[in-house]
């Protein structure tokens, strides 16, 4: 059994196995999500910069002793509140030689996390998990947003461009938000606070910014949350307002 697996066959939560220098070989849904990384990523990227050192020190240490037992620490993520906490150990070859670690990543304040589907080129949660978010969020009739991230046919069906939208997506959600994608090139994002229209369209002009640096041209739906709409209903919305709207830009339904 490959290392992550015999890790999440037995643990919920975020969890990833990566080289000695830190770059990610695989990650659960969960990862991903959290530290916004995909495989071939470093994991450390979004950790805060005050935090780096400790971290780095962390991770080095594995390899340097890797039959200890290696106490967690604690350490935080850029654009996130919550006190993060890591957990490794070092995996050895058949000479005994560490050559990657295994790991989970947890809020402090909340150990455990859903187990979610993982759309297998992205590494993110499938759609379900978004609509989950979106269905939590309805019934505390909080602020939220959903949009529907449609990617032009030529990069839906190549698996480098998903991966590399991806990346970009990731960078400009917040660690609260939650997007999801699918095998069709469809994104769904679930961002909570979002209160406006003009919230809204300012967060669909980030991630189609970040999306052009990688000349990867998006439809891009948008609907806020309505305590008389159902979760279902909006979606539709924002999917409606996807097909609507140009490769490059975006907007809500007409």
């Amino acid at each position: 059994m490959k290392p992550l697996a015999a890790m999440t066959s037995v643990i919920t939560t975020a969890a990833f196995h990566a080289t000695t220098n830190g770059q990610i070989l695989e990650a659960n849904a969960l990862f991903v999500q959290l530290m916004r990384s995909v495989p071939g990523d470093d994991w450390r990227k979004s950790v805060v910069e005050r935090d780096r050192t400790l971290v780095d020190s962390f991770w080095n240490s594995l390899f340097l002793e890797p039959e200890s037992l290696h106490q967690p620490i604690a350490f935080h993520l850029n654009g996130a509140e919550d006190d993060y906490q890591i957990r490794a150990q070092a995996v050895t070859d058949e000479a005994g030689t560490a050559v990657s670690a295994v790991g989970i990543v947890v809020v402090e304040a909340a150990t455990t996390m859903h187990r979610w589907e993982t759309d297998q080129t992205t590494g993110l949660p499938e759609h379900d998990a978004a609509i989950e978010r979106l269905e939590e969020l309805s019934a505390k009739d909080g602020d939220f947003a959903a949009a529907v991230i449609l990617l032009d046919p030529k990069d839906a069906t190549d698996e480098l461009r998903r991966k590399e939208a991806t990346r970009q997506l990731l960078s400009t959600v917040r660690p609260a938000d939650l997007i999801a994608s699918s095998s069709d090139g469809r994104f769904l994002l679930c961002a909570s606070g979002v209160r406006s229209q003009e919230a809204a369209l300012a967060m669909a002009e980030r991630m189609t910014s970040a999306l052009a640096k990688s000349s990867i041209n998006a439809r891009i739906g948008l609907a806020l949350a309505n305590n008389d709409v159902a979760v279902a209903t909006m979606v539709r919305e924002a999917e409606a307002g996807a097909y609507a709207s140009a490769p490059g830009s975006f907007g809500f339904a007409a």
